[in-house]
């Protein structure tokens, strides 16, 4: 069930390079949807380099960062100031592999559903994780959008003339989840 390729890929810390634009406007989509956080239990599924959650660090939030990729985690704990780092976790596991006894108030999967191998198993874990009356923010990677299609032959020729992987992701389609 672990995409090893995934983990390959987000290992090298490409993303990061060539991404930032998009973290950037990802994070400030992420605050306006939930505002100001505080006393919170906060999950990261997928949380890349934390970017987007550590906003939420302050107000007597705590975090629990997952990914793959623990360089990921790596870039996660250089960000994190030496007097919050009883308000955070880590955790270097598929998130096929989590298994928590608590519940989240707000569960973060933000460019994840492309990289996982099922995502029956990935909601499934999500409603077992989130709080009754929690947050879920959850996104895809926009490829078979009409901006996603313009875009793809940008990054694709440049990554192919940089000399970066060529990952492929999983190809969704929209169907009936039985959660």
């Amino acid at each position: 069930m672990i995409n090893n390729d995934a983990k390959i890929f987000f290992d090298k810390l490409d993303y990061l390079k060539n991404s930032s634009d998009r973290i950037f406007i990802r994070k400030k989509i992420v605050k306006n949807f939930l505002g100001d956080l505080k006393n919170l239990n906060i999950l990261d599924l997928g949380c890349g380099d934390g970017s987007i959650s550590l906003q939420f660090l302050e107000k007597n939030n705590s975090i629990t960062f997952v990914d793959i990729s623990d360089k990921m985690l790596e870039k996660v704990k250089e960000k994190i100031p030496e007097n919050k780092f009883s308000n955070v976790n880590f955790i270097n596991l598929p998130i096929e592999s989590l298994d928590f006894q608590k519940k989240f108030d707000v569960i973060l999967c933000l460019g994840v559903i492309a990289h996982i191998s099922s995502v029956e198993v990935l909601f499934h874990k999500i409603n077992a994780f989130l709080k009754h009356g929690g947050l879920l923010v959850a996104e895809t990677t926009p490829n078979p959008y009409p901006i996603g299609k313009i875009l793809f032959p940008y990054y694709y020729l440049r990554n192919y003339f940089l000399g970066q992987s060529q990952y492929k992701k999983n190809h969704l389609k929209i169907g009936r989840a039985h959660v």
